[in-house]
């Protein structure tokens, strides 16, 4: 396997480039932070608004269908992005990272005005339009992120191991952020108000704002940075005097780059298989298979409306929170070793994954045998009880999700040329989330046939 062939000469895992002086480094550790923030904050935002206006029209089945839109774009978008620049050797990092941010910015200052109305009293009447809206953002939303992980993860680990370390935990920061203000909002009104919704949104666009700012500033005034991310093409020999035509450098160029990825995943195989179970466990679980209200239980007239809003509001800020508790731990003086981390990551796929779904989905045969009773202590210590598994669990998948990616991200890069494990990192993730995304929704659907709930 080929070490990494980054510019950087860095002397610590958590220092920075030589190449940079403090004041550069600091600015630019600052800036990828930033930028993670902005990869993921918007899906969040999304969800939130998708599960809220589902609880006021009674009918949160459509809540699936937006992590599935943001899936299906990103892993269109994740395989053309390597087609493309494997074909053409053509890296333009920072112009991808540019227009990820300006075009997150375009959906968050496009849909502020437009989607506060869900929040008021009677808000049915303009659901469908809505639902519009954010079903196109979903898609835009799905193709800048894959945009912004592509570049961003790439550059910051061209960088140093610790500006990748920041980009990292800023990608599971930004979740988590939305959550928080989300949960705030709800909590100390009582129910998310258009100002809540628009303050979410505000902390999103100053963010991207500033992470935007500071790109272009250290593209421009900070000449090292910009070396440094620079790529060159490879040079193809030509023998014999053979002259190679537009299509077959295309085909030599793009079978060199699939073979080194295959040596990527041949050689890292432990962290590849990591990161897949990972993602696919995570994306089967959350958000649905933590809910034990049926997908057309909650509405503005029924009992179960502040029951089934109190639990997503607390199982996204726990989910989240425990990812960014997760990622903090790869400053820890020892790591397990990869084994270890693979283990952990089967003992999630399957023992955890299991356990969730059969409690959360076990739970709703309870509630809907004696959901009749109103005041059933039945009903009330199952609540009670699924409340704290569920909870448990989503803290369990948080931590581990965000301590075995970081690992996996950090022990790819350093040991793999950064193009290669970059793209076997981006395959890897976008197309197990669409996958996982998928395996949801058909068990949410089986299992809501299945016991006619």
């Amino acid at each position: 396997m080929e070490e990494s062939t980054s510019n950087n000469k860095e002397i610590g895992l958590f220092q920075g480039s030589s190449h940079l002086t403090l004041v550069q480094n600091i600015i630019t550790e600052v800036m990828c932070f930033l930028v993670g923030i902005s990869f993921n904050y918007l899906s969040e935002v999304l969800y939130s608004t998708t599960n809220d206006m589902g609880t006021l029209m009674g009918d949160i089945s459509f809540i699936y269908s937006l992590p599935l839109t943001i899936a299906f774009s990103n892993i269109i978008t994740v395989i053309s992005l390597i087609i493309f620049t494997s074909a053409f050797q053509k890296y333009p990092l920072f112009l991808l990272a540019v227009i990820s941010l300006i075009g997150q910015i375009i959906i968050a200052i496009g849909i502020t005005p437009s989607l506060p109305l869900i929040y008021e009293a009677h808000a049915s009447y303009s659901t469908p339009i809505e639902i519009s809206i954010l079903t196109i953002c979903a898609l835009a939303h799905g193709i800048f992120s894959a945009f912004n992980f592509a570049s961003f993860l790439h550059i910051s680990s061209l960088l140093s191991h610790f500006h990748l370390i920041l980009y990292i935990i800023g990608t599971n920061a930004g979740p988590m952020l939305s959550s928080f203000l989300d949960y705030f909002g709800y909590f100390v009104g009582g129910w998310k108000s258009n100002m809540d919704y628009v303050s979410m949104m505000l902390v999103l666009i100053f963010t991207e704002i500033g992470s935007l700012c500071l790109m272009v500033f250290c593209y421009y005034y900070i000449k090292p940075f910009r070396k440094v991310i620079k790529i060159e093409p490879t040079s193809l020999v030509v023998k014999n005097g053979f002259v190679l035509t537009q299509w077959h450098k295309m085909k030599i160029l793009l079978t060199s780059s699939f073979d080194e990825m295959k040596e990527v995943v041949v050689n890292l195989k432990h962290q590849v298989a990591s990161l897949l179970m990972v993602y696919l466990t995570s994306n089967i679980l959350y958000p649905g298979m933590f809910i034990y209200y049926h997908i057309s239980a909650s509405n503005q007239l029924d009992k179960n409306n502040d029951n089934y809003t109190f639990l997503m509001k607390n199982i996204s800020i726990i989910y989240t929170g425990s990812c960014v508790i997760g990622s903090l731990f790869i400053f820890l003086p020892s790591h397990i070793s990869k084994k270890t981390l693979l283990a952990a990551s089967v003992f999630r796929l399957f023992v955890i994954t299991t356990l969730t779904s059969l409690i959360s989905q076990g739970g709703m045969i309870i509630v809907k045998q004696y959901g009749g009773q109103s005041t059933s202590l039945i009903v009330n210590k199952v609540h009670l009880l699924l409340f704290v598994l569920m909870s448990l669990s989503s803290a369990i998948i948080g931590i581990t999700q965000g301590y075995i990616t970081s690992i996996s991200f950090i022990s790819m890069i350093k040991r793999a040329e950064e193009r290669a494990a970059t793209y076997v990192i981006l395959l890897s993730v976008s197309l197990i989330s669409f996958i996982g995304t998928v395996i949801q929704i058909v068990l949410v659907i089986s299992f809501s046939s299945l016991f006619d709930f």
